[in-house]
């Protein structure tokens, strides 16, 4: 469904982004993770979209990530996917409050579309800090 969902997209005539998972097929995207973010995860997606995002610096992956099911130890990241433990943690990890454990396997940090936000706003002139953004 990308290739038709960024037909729609593109006929449409406004902005978009495409969000999907490592390996999907989309055209030359920029890659986010939690690491870029100070977030304690690794959490890999991809973003095509209608105006340029620069990629940012991707630390490299130093910390251990719990194994599935298990509570993590100090220091080490989250796996944030199925059925993980520690759903108070990935919460607070992911800036997501109010979602339970299968909305937040599926989630996106905010900050992610913090930075994607600014991105778009760069792309048409607009400095960060210019408009207020409470997500």
């Amino acid at each position: 469904m990308i290739d038709a969902t960024r037909d729609m997209m593109v006929e449409s005539g406004v902005p978009w982004v495409i969000e999907n998972v490592p390996e999907a097929p989309l055209r030359n995207p920029v890659i986010l993770c939690g690491t870029m973010f100070g977030l304690r995860t690794y959490r890999h997606r991809l973003f095509e979209s209608s105006f340029t995002i620069q990629q940012p610096e991707h630390p490299e992956h130093v910390a251990r990530s719990t194994k599935m099911g298990r509570p993590p130890k100090d220091g080490e990241f989250l796996q944030i996917v199925g059925h993980f433990s520690g759903v108070p943690l990935a919460r607070e990890i992911m800036g997501l409050p109010g979602l339970n454990q299968y909305e937040l396997a599926q989630a996106i940090p905010p900050a992610y579309s913090r930075y994607i936000a600014n991105e778009f706003l760069r792309s048409i002139g607009i400095a960060e800090g210019q408009i207020e953004m409470s997500f």
